[in-house]
């Protein structure tokens, strides 16, 4: 219920203050790039929704890449030892984690597990504790989530209401 009236305040913004709008999913974009909250699917749906399938996409590739930069950042530097600790403690996280250290190999491992169904703050987190770069992280993330990217964008420029988000 919460949901829906929050995607009509967005419908709303959107048509009236569109700077409210903007600022609203790039906070909403950073959020779900940190491992704690959900909901990037459906920020890059109501993108899409609002600015169809082109500038739907423009605007959702500029925010997962202000997002990811946020997360990984924050991950690195202010919450490393926490963020390192829990990713040591899940055993198939602490495997691609080992496997992105172990040899040069980085960018393709990060690259294949953005096409994979892992949940996008979470990647973030385990990459950001790594000692793989900032550059190698953010351009294999970018073209590994582009396809599911393009997907749903397209899907999102075809609802007929926000409503439709949740379907």
């Amino acid at each position: 219920e919460y949901l829906i009236y929050f995607l009509s305040y967005l419908e709303e913004k959107a048509s009236t203050n569109i700077f409210l709008f903007h600022l609203i999913m790039l906070i909403l974009f950073i959020c779900v790039s940190l491992p704690m909250l959900w909901g990037y699917l459906i920020c890059i749906l109501v993108c899409s929704y609002v600015y169809s399938f082109l500038y739907g996409l423009m605007f959702v590739l500029l925010y997962s890449i202000i997002g990811m930069t946020c997360s990984f950042y924050i991950s690195r530097y202010m919450f490393y030892d926490c963020a390192h600790q829990r990713v040591k403690n899940i055993p198939y996280l602490r495997a691609i984690s080992a496997v992105i250290e172990s040899n040069d190999k980085g960018f393709q491992i990060i690259f294949l597990s953005r096409l994979l169904p892992i949940p996008f703050g979470l990647a973030n987190t385990v990459f950001s504790v790594t000692d793989v770069q900032f550059r190698k992280y953010i351009l294999a993330s970018v073209i590994g989530l582009l396809p599911s990217q393009l997907i749903l964008c397209y899907m999102g420029s075809t609802f007929k209401s926000m409503t439709d988000v949740l379907l």
